[in-house]
């Protein structure tokens, strides 16, 4: 963590924005928002990618006023492993960082693009693919936009859209024992995975 210039002492929360197909990617401008609120509860931010969204990183770390510690392609995979081991918080579209930070023990959350009622067995719904650890928690589109149908067909980030910044931040501020959560998240968009430590 010091390697990139992260202070594992104090509290931080990382930020994935990138993921392998488009339609997964939560507009930087959403993530810009969610940053904002982190920073608000003096929580310092870590923006996390590999090297090819490294561009999308870097976007993200200027819309936001470049206060936050950009790591973008600077670190190994054992690397990020223990950075994201040190986080107080892990938030990340569907992709490989998300399932890290979810088996281990991190509270993550993790943004989805198949609708609430989706068929569980499918091929991006949540109940399916989550990551898998104590707290782990998922937002989703409550309905996909159309032309899509239960999960988003498009090439580009479209039915992701639909779930806002203040879904996200509302479901960081969900009441938490030492064992994990305590209330299934209700909100418009969110559906929290319970499991016992």
């Amino acid at each position: 963590a010091e390697r990139v210039g992260v202070d594992r002492n104090l509290p931080f929360a990382v930020v994935a924005p990138g993921a392998s197909m488009p339609k997964r990617q939560w507009p930087i401008e959403y993530w810009a928002e969610v940053m904002a609120d982190l920073r608000a509860k003096d929580m310092k931010v870590v923006v996390l990618t590999g090297a090819p969204d490294a561009n999308l990183a870097k976007q993200l770390h200027e819309l936001s006023g470049g206060w936050a510690t950009l790591v973008a392609g600077k670190t190994s995979v054992v690397e990020s492993v223990a950075l994201i081991s040190h986080a107080k918080m892990f938030f990340g579209n569907d992709s490989g960082p998300g399932h890290i930070a979810g088996a281990l023990g991190v509270p993550t959350f993790i943004l989805f693009i198949a609708e609430e009622n989706c068929d569980p067995d499918g091929p991006s719904a949540p109940e399916r693919i989550h990551p898998i650890g104590p707290h782990v928690v998922f937002c989703r589109p409550a309905k996909c936009l159309p032309p899509c149908v239960s999960c988003c067909e498009a090439e580009e980030a479209h039915c992701i859209k639909t779930i806002l910044p203040s879904d996200v931040i509302e479901s960081t501020s969900r009441k938490r024992t030492s064992d994990g959560f305590v209330t299934t998240m209700t909100g418009r968009t969110g559906r929290e995975i319970e499991h016992t430590a």
